[in-house]
């Protein structure tokens, strides 16, 4: 959350997703790296944080912005990035 095409205020906007878990034999707590971007293909990575949480805060002036989560285990193995997503800032 904020789902894809969604149009928020600007200003302070919390971003939640699902970390789920580590699957392997070893299980390790899961850190999430979510990224804000101006362009889809995330060439330009405006914000980013890691965090061992689901959300994010980020405040954000009026425009387009994507975004995407990737998980990582203790182990340092990667999940596939999340979809992306878009958000239009007014």
């Amino acid at each position: 959350m904020p789902a894809d095409l969604t149009i928020v205020s600007s200003g302070a906007i919390d971003f939640l997703w699902n970390n789920g878990t580590d699957q392997g034999v070893i299980q390790s707590p899961v850190v999430s790296l979510i990224e804000l971007a101006s362009d889809i293909a995330f060439t330009t990575i405006l914000n980013s944080s890691t965090t061992s949480l689901s959300t994010e805060t980020f405040t954000l002036n009026t425009g387009t912005y994507y975004w995407r989560v990737t998980n990582t285990d203790s182990a340092g193995n990667a999940a596939v990035s999340s979809s992306v997503f878009k958000v239009t800032v007014q």
